[in-house]
């Protein structure tokens, strides 16, 4: 076999295979290798930072540049990290063994230890002060940075800056992030709602840098939030000192960062540590004057524009979402009445948007029957990360029948059999919160969940409406004007939902879409009309109006459906075009007095009249260009009437301007 260890070689490793398969340059061989044969070498030198069956390049010599940057292996316990002497009761908070930097290394002043200095702590080879890793330390230095910053801006850029010889072009990086959060933001809209999240957690530094830095798509942690007389304001280093970090009184960042290298996370978004908090933070002067508490407060007005309405896009591509059901950090701890209080997860506006099928519980404790996710290691299930909530999706029915143990231990203080179960429950429950779900379904789920402001519902819903643009976030706009600005950008097939399906008029800015306080306090339809076909649209105009394109009879006469009997029972009237009668029904509980209405069907083609809704309302003749005013929804009595309709040719196909 050819010599592999001072060539140039790529390295092919599959996530879940123990070998890799080593490509020597200028060979042709491709050599199959146990990576524990090789001298020196461990597994964690080969976790590559790409996906599986991509190529990675490296050098290998006689010092193993591999080597270079890997960390040594240290053991970060809750005592050394957070000072907690008692016994942590969250079992994955309790240490954590691997190659990262401990809280107080990663807390020294790069100044204190100097570029060689630097370089012994990141075991990274001594260069001459003109090499691009010397500088790059020297500039840490100057900065007054610390060693966790430091390294959480080399080590994405290690193998270009020891193996290549050059430095990475952070500058460039960090002006093409600039540059594209600017240009997406025009007038009031984002222009495109798939965008990274402007910082992220290095829990290997135990530092947030920008996405820049990173690159790489992280984690996302989704939690509840405790009252406010139950939160405590912390200055980290974590965040450079730069906001203060909400957090519950008991809960302690370290330990979070433990259980979530234990989880496997390596970056990780974490609201209140990547998204700018209300107030000022220090710097290396300490506290800020007036004047930079103003700007630094006008900056995270206008982050937030743009960052809190793509969280749900946060969510929707981290390679995991955990979840803190009790509170961030806190253990998971459900007693009796929890799950109505409106600070509980399944109760927040935001957590709706963040509803993923392959989340990882947090805050997990001892039980009889072991955590949560052990229960599911137990039964050898056959899915990804076997855990018991995979499992209850798949069924109700799997709930009531899984054994849970009734041992008592010290933990029924945390959750009880009687509360698991519950949750249990719950959590099967989040399977019929998909994001293809009906816009009626989203709405009913958000009606009876709480937020802080009211327009904060209204932005935990721009990631489930598909919009094609995204609003910015304004957080001193009323709940109905941030509804408006919402429907005129959502797709076309959720409009037309609005439209044929919500049986009143808008009693909001517009007439044909229902107003915020409807869809929030008012009994919702259950159905959908586009199903798997999206074919039936409400379009927006040029002129930023709305439009639909599809059936229209001009002029009809409606009768009897102005008198509601019993809300129970559907109303029955007559249709009267063209010296015909017809027989029709409303199947809700808005009047519809008698006269002469113009109809708008949902029939896109006048191929059928079958199972198609009218929109009963008036043209506004007053309005150039004339406009329809909805006033309700009616059907056709049965399939007889319909086909009736459909014979004596009263529509025509064409484009209605709606008010």
């Amino acid at each position: 076999m050819s010599t592999w260890r001072y060539g140039r070689a790529s390295i092919f490793r599959h996530r879940s295979m123990g070998t890799a398969r080593l490509k020597l340059v200028d060979t042709p061989h491709l050599v199959t290798l146990n990576i524990s044969a090789i001298p020196g070498l461990t597994y964690s030198y080969f976790k590559l930072p790409i996906e599986m069956d991509e190529v990675n390049h490296y050098a290998l010599d006689d010092r193993g540049p591999l080597d270079y940057g890997i960390l040594p292996e240290v053991t970060l316990s809750a005592y050394d990290e957070s000072g907690q002497a008692e016994r942590v009761p969250v079992l994955k908070q309790q240490a954590y063994t691997g190659r990262v930097l401990p809280s107080s290394v990663a807390n020294t002043p790069c100044i204190d230890l100097g570029v060689d200095g630097m370089l012994e702590k990141l075991n990274l080879p001594v260069y001459t002060s003109e090499s691009h890793l010397y500088q790059a330390c020297k500039e840490f230095v100057t900065e007054n940075r610390d060693l966790g910053t430091a390294y959480a801006h080399l080590r994405p850029h290690l193998h270009d800056i020891i193996v290549n010889g050059h430095g990475s072009n952070t500058m460039k990086a960090k002006e093409d992030d600039r540059a594209m959060r600017q240009n997406m933001l025009v007038k009031r809209k984002i222009l495109d709602g798939d965008v990274p999240p402007r910082r992220v957690w290095d829990l290997h530094a135990n530092r947030v840098v920008p996405w820049w830095v990173a690159r790489k798509v992280p984690w996302a942690i989704s939690h509840a939030w405790v009252k406010d007389m139950d939160l405590r304001s912390e200055m980290t280093p974590i965040n450079g000192c730069k906001w203060p970090v909400p957090l519950p009184k008991d809960a302690d960042l370290n330990l979070i960062r433990i259980e979530m290298l234990n989880l496997g996370a390596e970056y990780i978004w974490l609201d209140v540590l990547c998204l700018r908090q209300k107030g000022p933070g220090d710097d290396a002067r300490g506290k800020p004057n007036e004047e930079e508490c103003g700007r630094r407060e006008a900056r995270r007005q206008e982050e937030w524009k743009v960052d809190l309405p793509t969280i749900g896009w946060i969510y929707h591509k981290a390679n995991r979402v955990v979840y803190y059901f009790s509170g961030l950090g806190l253990p998971l701890s459900f007693k009796s009445g929890d799950f109505e209080n409106e600070r509980c997860w399944f109760n927040r506006g935001w957590t709706l948007q963040e509803i993923r099928d392959d989340f990882l519980i947090a805050g997990e404790t001892h039980y009889g029957g072991g955590t949560l996710m052990e229960q599911g290691k137990k039964k050898k299930l056959k899915f990804r990360n076997c855990n018991l909530i995979k499992r209850l999706w798949r069924s109700k029915k799997n709930i009531d029948s899984q054994p849970i143990s009734a041992e008592s231990n010290n933990d029924d203080m945390f959750l009880t059999v009687d509360m698991r179960k519950l949750l249990e429950k719950k959590l099967a429950s989040l399977r019929q919160m998909q994001r293809q779900e009906s816009i009626f379904h989203i709405l009913s789920q958000m009606q009876r969940r709480k937020s802080t402001n009211p327009v904060d519902k209204v932005a935990g819903l721009i990631y489930l409406f598909y919009s094609q643009y995204i609003p910015i976030y304004d957080a001193n706009q009323s709940a109905e004007d941030a509804w408006t600005e919402l429907i005129s950008v959502t797709q076309d097939w959720f409009r037309a939902d609005l439209f044929f399906l919500y049986p009143g008029p808008g009693n909001g800015k517009k007439f044909w879409h229902p107003s915020w306080e409807q869809v929030m306090t008012k009994m919702l339809p259950k159905s959908s009309l586009n199903k798997d076909l999206y074919t039936i649209k409400v379009f927006r105009t040029k002129e930023d109006g709305d439009k639909y394109y599809g059936l229209r009879i001009g002029s009809c006469t409606v009768k009897g459906l102005g008198v509601i009997s019993s809300p129970a029972m559907p109303r029955r009237g007559e249709l009267h075009l063209k010296n015909y009668t017809f027989n029709i029904v409303a199947y809700h509980t808005y009047s519809i007095p008698d006269g002469n209405y113009t109809l708008v069907g949902t029939a896109k083609h006048g191929s059928t009249m079958e199972g198609v809704i009218w929109v009963v309302g008036k043209t506004d003749r007053l309005r150039i260009p004339k406009k329809f005013r909805k006033v309700s929804v009616l059907s056709m009595a049965d399939k007889q009437q319909e086909e009736g309709l459909w014979r004596i040719n009263a529509h025509k196909v064409t484009e209605t301007l709606l008010l």
